[in-house]
């Protein structure tokens, strides 16, 4: 039989043994809680004091969004800056008079930017009208306007082809010009798109949307593939689709317009030039004006004299560019040459008063 003494001594071990691990946890218990408060409690004052008292550092991709569009901001990914990826249609620099709603792709081939003569968004001349100017920078290479082409008494259409930026080839029209004149078709007739036609015109516009790198768009045509099926209204669903499609126009098109060479390749830049731009570039801080109009007259072997006018191709009865074999559907060559547009861009450049166009009014005198 177990001796009770000893069985009780045991227990009594046992019991102290619990008591002294009781108050050991007891107090590292305390001593964490106490730490985590303290810890809380600085860190609280501290961002509370840090927040009124220091101001934050702005994050450098948003403080270095770029103000200008120069040669280095066109070829840096968007990605760069948070404040441009951040939004679905980025507006471009912000020292640009007129913002441009949409960033510039960019365009690897265009020997007037890459060179470093020229930049993107070259028209800077004259502040009432270079918005205007650049804004064609974004779908026209810089020879459409300035390159000798086609008749010299401007009356007939200039040789001019679609080029791809990542390429420089020559291309087809955009599949964003062709989607647009297959939804302009089936309005006209007001009959809704078979199952084929949806997904034809779905794909052209995905194509679209990826070349053009449109988010917007894609989501766009993606609620039309969902909804076509089903929709109570097709044609209500179309004219949305249409709706977003003319948002995305102005450089988005993954190609630009060129003069044609009579090989068929996109005129890129003045031919024969590039030795004449290394001696212009490798001297131009050195150079007299003299010196430097010789050397720039040697540069622009196909320059025209006068650039073209907006009515030269904006006008009803304007000859210059052939826009159905380019591509374009007859209710865009209605809308890009009818003449409020060019009618007020002209009294802008003249110093004219003008008043902004309004839908269903006559046009202002």
């Amino acid at each position: 039989m177990a001796d009770p003494r000893a069985l009780r001594s045991s227990s009594n071990r046992t019991r102290a043994v619990y008591r002294v691990l009781s108050g050991v946890i007891q107090r590292v218990y305390a001593f964490v809680l106490i730490a985590v408060i303290l810890w809380a409690s600085y860190s609280a004052i501290a961002y509370l004091v840090g927040s009124l008292l220091i101001p934050a550092e702005t994050p450098s991709q948003v403080r270095d969004v770029p103000r200008k569009l120069d040669k280095r901001a066109l070829f840096e990914r968007r990605e760069d800056w948070a404040g441009l990826a951040a939004v679905e249609r980025p507006r471009a620099p912000l020292a640009h008079y007129h913002q441009i709603d949409t960033w510039f792709q960019s365009d690897a081939f265009n020997d007037c930017t890459r060179s470093g003569c020229h930049s993107p968004a070259p028209h800077d001349r004259f502040k009432e009208t270079r918005a205007f100017l650049n804004m064609h920078a974004t779908a026209l290479h810089c020879g459409v306007c300035h390159f000798e082409a086609g008749p010299p008494d401007d009356t007939a259409a200039m040789p001019l082809t679609w080029y791809d930026l990542q390429t420089g080839a020559a291309d087809e029209p955009p599949a964003l010009l062709i989607a647009y004149a297959q939804i302009e078709a089936a309005l006209a007739q007001r009959e809704p798109l078979d199952r084929a036609a949806r997904d034809q015109l779905a794909d052209l516009l995905e194509t679209a949307a990826e070349r053009g790198a449109d988010p917007g768009l894609a989501r766009a045509v993606g609620h039309f593939r969902a909804a076509a099926s089903r929709a109570d209204d097709p044609l209500t669903l179309l004219r949305t689709l249409r709706a977003r499609v003319q948002r995305a126009f102005r450089g988005t098109y993954g190609t630009k317009l060129a003069v044609r060479s009579t090989d068929g390749r996109a005129l890129l830049g003045h031919p024969t030039s590039e030795e004449a731009v290394a001696a212009y570039l490798s001297r131009v801080d050195d150079l007299d004006a003299a010196e430097r109009e010789e050397r720039i007259a040697a540069i622009h072997t196909r320059r025209r004299e006068t650039p073209l006018a907006c009515a030269a191709c904006h006008a009803p009865d304007a000859r210059r560019i052939d826009w159905e074999a380019l591509g374009y559907s007859r209710s865009r060559i209605s809308e890009l040459q009818g003449p409020l547009l060019f009618q007020m861009i002209e009294h802008i450049r003249d110093g004219r008063p003008f008043v902004f166009p309004q839908l269903g009014q006559p046009a202002p005198q």
